[in-house]
């Protein structure tokens, strides 16, 4: 677990509060809600120099920007694969299914003793979903693969809670 030396001033914190809590939602087209810099400082009172100033070194410090998207108006869907692996081949196994072309993240887990890696997978379909399983199964080292999809989003918060932003 990396920590940093200096914690966060209150500029960098307020600015963090908005940043989070606009990237929050989504638009019905799928993108997030992203808040400008003069949003930032008409909100913060701030000049609009010192919001470029620190945004940029969060940016570069402390947030991850991404965007997803939305497959589903395509026809996709989004699965993970949980799956478990035997005498050390965990990596090895992980290696192989990044390289499988609908393959877009794989990662070591912990917490539950049977699942070694998750993997998300992009499928067309059931056919689709049945062929990656088998082929992930059918390598040396799986001992078991079972799958999860989310069908119903019920909420979403920001991805720090703004009490923890606080104590930074």
């Amino acid at each position: 677990m990396v920590h940093s030396k200096s914690k966060l001033s209150v500029i960098h914190k307020k600015i963090l509060k908005i940043l989070l809590s606009h990237t929050r939602g989504t638009r019905s087209n799928g993108n997030s809600t992203l808040v400008s810099n003069k949003t930032i400082s008409d909100k913060l009172r701030i000049p609009l120099r010192i919001v470029h100033q620190n945004r940029k070194f969060l940016e570069e410090r402390y947030l991850e920007l991404h965007y997803d998207m939305n497959i589903k108006t395509l026809g996709y869907r989004r699965i993970e694969f949980l799956i478990s692996t035997v005498k050390g081949t965990t990596i090895p196994i992980a290696e192989k299914i990044l390289k499988v072309k609908e393959a877009v993240y794989v990662g070591r887990t912990i917490g539950q003793p049977t699942i070694d890696l998750r993997a998300e997978i992009i499928v067309k379909d059931n056919g689709h979903l049945l062929d990656l399983m088998e082929k992930i199964k059918g390598m040396d080292g799986v001992s078991d693969v079972v799958w999860t999809e989310t069908v119903h989003v019920v909420g979403k918060k920001g991805s720090v809670p703004p009490e923890i932003i606080d104590i930074l």
